[in-house]
């Protein structure tokens, strides 16, 4: 299996919401280092209202895939239809300052599209706006009704610490690559509160781990925490 940068192309359907209605599927295309946006479009104007959402401004059916220049640890796909389901464009109270933004670019039906970079909160690596061409979307915390304070999981950690409040999640996972966790005392009917992590082999030289031609090796509890995920809710996976 590649890297967790390389490029994938994944399809994913949007659950219909009160004011979305029925939604097709969208092709996400995760972007590899150094890729960029595929062709030449004409950039979306519109005026927007006060509080107007997201999907009255971009109808669901208008859009026709979706590329990020991050893998799904810089944005999970779960955080991408979180923020074009629940998004309202307004004006942000407390602007922050971020030392770098992921770009997203929605392609729209007729040519058009809609440039968005995704504003990550330093503190705490979650997010807290999405500037757009047209305006900010504002976007409620999708873990805010956790109730729980949430780890706090910090590049350098150990296997052994990082996962104290964490459970494997189900389903699909690249060890060390592209490793999925549940939050435990954190889930709901619908769903659990996730975070997406990279781990470093115990061991290894950062300059042989960066180079990313190496055999995987069995899980320690020593290997390294090196990339961490904005937390999201998605529904809980069984094996």
């Amino acid at each position: 299996m590649k890297k967790a940068m390389a490029y994938v192309t994944l399809l994913l359907s949007l659950a219909p919401t009160a004011h979305a209605g029925d939604v097709p599927a969208w092709h996400i295309r995760h972007l590899s280092p150094g890729q960029v946006f595929s062709g030449p479009c004409e950039r979306m104007e519109r005026t927007l209202a006060p509080g107007e959402a997201f999907g009255e401004a971009v109808p669901a059916g208008s859009i026709t895939s979706v590329e990020v220049q991050a893998d799904e640890i810089g944005l999970p796909d779960p955080i991408i239809l979180y923020i074009l389901r629940n998004g309202k464009f307004g004006v942000l109270t407390h602007p922050i300052s971020v030392p770098a933004a992921t770009a997203m670019r929605l392609m729209l039906a007729g040519g058009q599209c809609l440039q968005m970079n995704m504003l990550l909160d330093p503190a705490n690596n979650q997010l807290s706006s999405v500037a757009t061409d047209i305006g900010t979307l504002l976007v409620p915390s999708p873990v805010a009704a956790c109730g729980v304070t949430l780890p706090s999981l910090i590049p350098g950690m150990t296997r052994e610490e990082a996962g104290k409040s964490l459970r494997a999640d189900g389903g699909l996972s690249t060890p060390f690559t592209l490793e999925r966790y549940v939050v435990q005392h954190c889930t709901t009917q619908d769903a659990a509160v996730k975070v997406n992590l990279a781990f470093k082999p115990a061991g290894m030289s950062d300059k042989t781990y960066q180079l990313g031609k190496w055999q995987r090796p069995p899980q320690k509890p020593q290997d390294v925490l090196m990339r961490v995920s904005p937390y999201y809710l998605e529904s809980a996976v069984a094996d």
